[in-house]
């Protein structure tokens, strides 16, 4: 006799899904605190890391992470690992989404994505995160726009846009089912076609974001 198949359970932070969180781990727009705590560290502390978002974070101390904001106790992240557990906690957040930032829905217009039309493009990306829940839409531009703060500093962290796009794509769309957590490998060209997604969004993120007027959605930074 078969039956249903359980709902995973909703963490109040990590693993997740953002429409669930709760209003007091939520900033401006709707935005984790998670990513704003993590990114106010790294500008304090060194986005001219080298390394930064290619090393890993210790392992035990992610796990501690977790426990405390999933209690709603502050983090102190020079406590806990520093720099490289804090670039860690952004993308293991990220990761840990039960849907993506992204999410499902945008997966299967992400895998037709062609960079022959650059004009034709930025409108389609920008019709495609317009559809997003405000909160995911306020989320993504300010990740991006975080994301490019990094960039900026490539001569010294190495994070260029492209090896931005080749970190966090995974981290950003994946079909139900699949998925960072799920235990099942991408294949080469669904990896390929998320980096070009995602590098051609940060490259375009002045026009793509321009003059969003949505309601729900506010223009901050994390």
């Amino acid at each position: 006799m078969m039956c249903c198949k359980k709902e995973a359970k909703v963490e109040r932070v990590f693993n997740t899904k953002l429409a669930k969180m709760n209003p007091a781990d939520l900033g401006e727009g709707g935005v984790p605190k998670i990513l704003k705590d993590a990114a106010k560290f790294l500008r304090e502390n060194g986005l001219g890391t080298e390394g930064l978002f290619r090393k890993g974070g210790n392992a035990a101390k992610m796990k501690q992470l977790k426990v405390l904001y999933n209690t709603g106790v502050p983090v102190n992240y020079a406590k806990l690992g520093g720099i490289h557990q804090a670039a860690n906690a952004i993308k293991t957040f990220l990761r840990d989404l039960q849907e993506p930032l992204l999410t499902h829905a945008l997966y299967t217009r992400i895998m037709r994505f062609n960079l022959a039309d650059q004009a034709a493009n930025e409108r389609e990306v920008r019709n495609m995160i317009l559809g997003l829940p405000p909160a995911n839409l306020t989320t993504l531009r300010a990740l991006v726009m975080f994301l490019s703060e990094v960039c900026e500093q490539s001569g010294k962290n190495g994070m260029t846009v492209s090896n931005v796009a080749i970190v966090f794509s995974p981290n950003l769309c994946w079909a139900k089912g699949s998925g960072p957590t799920s235990g099942k490998i991408p294949d080469l060209a669904e990896t390929s076609k998320l980096k070009e997604f995602t590098e051609f969004t940060m490259e375009n993120c002045g026009s793509i974001f321009a003059n969003i007027v949505q309601q729900g959605y506010v223009e901050t930074i994390l």
